[in-house]
């Protein structure tokens, strides 16, 4: 008998569990279908409820366990005597102090404070990837090139770094140009502004393109752009590269960087003897 009320006792426990993620999923689905314009909210709320269901799973693991010992005899005294000598809460205690427990309480933390959020574009470690996952220990983060990088959460207390989505998910890049001291820069100017706005990654904000130094055989121009996302800013400045690369070489091949050497004919000096 006490087997089975063990038994439906682990499975109230997972009923519960199982109903806290499809309430889960339920709102992902729910708020992707309606249509929500404000991306950022959502992600807050994503995250917030995730780690509100891995706290309410986590609690309802440790009650579950804790009822079916109960119902054993031998179990519950040997709990009730452990919980009541002194030994086993000084250990609890110390255990609280430990780095396992702090990094759950930080994940938290993380979860309502949110200096990041699921989908958020972060530089670690000089690595440049999207927050995939939220848990309550580590943070998954996917790297460009399809690899994840698993952080302990209290990294994100710890240690400095970027997020480059935090409020605003729009950024502004740089595209450096060089070309001779002899390059129209009102040409480059107006087939800038008709490259960017025939492109579907400009985001129709930013743009300029200004003389920043002179080097010893060159000019060095610098364009910024911006974008929507970074992703798509990647992409708009490798296209803006190659378009004016492309229009420089077409209109203004003798404008291209290069080093001239002057070739001076040698004249032979006649030594006089006096």
């Amino acid at each position: 008998l006490k087997i089975t009320y063990g038994t439906v006792v682990a499975l109230t426990g997972w009923f519960i569990a199982h109903i806290l993620r499809f309430s889960e999923t339920w709102f992902y689905y729910y708020t992707v279908n309606e249509k929500y314009t404000n991306i950022e909210g959502l992600k807050a709320q994503f995250t917030k409820i995730k780690m509100i269901r891995q706290l309410l799973t986590f609690i309802i693991t440790i009650i579950t366990i804790s009822a079916i010992l109960l119902i054993f005899n031998h179990a519950r005294n040997v709990g009730i005597s452990l919980l009541a000598s002194t030994g086993l809460i000084t250990a609890i205690l110390g255990f609280a102090a430990q780095k396992p427990l702090s990094i759950i309480f930080t994940s938290f933390g993380l979860a309502f404070s949110q200096p990041i959020k699921i989908d958020d574009v972060v530089i670690i470690e000089n690595e440049y990837g999207t927050i995939e996952e939220i848990t309550m220990s580590y943070v998954v983060v996917r790297i460009w090139d399809a690899r994840r990088i698993i952080v302990p959460a209290n990294y994100f207390i710890d240690h400095i770094f970027q997020n480059w989505t935090y409020k605003k998910t729009n950024l502004i890049g740089t595209i450096f140009l060089y070309g001779h001291y002899s390059l129209p820069l009102q040409a480059l100017r107006d087939e800038l502004k008709k490259q960017l706005h025939l492109s579907t990654l400009w985001d129709k904000e930013v743009y300029n393109l200004q003389l920043t130094d002179f080097k010893e055989h060159c000019i060095e121009l610098r364009i910024l752009v911006s974008a929507a996302t970074p992703g798509e800013l990647w992409n708009l400045r490798v296209e803006i590269r190659e378009k004016m690369l492309d229009f420089i070489n077409r209109y203004y091949p003798e404008c291209l960087p290069c080093q001239r050497i002057e070739i001076k004919p040698y004249e032979k000096k006649s030594h006089k003897a006096f």
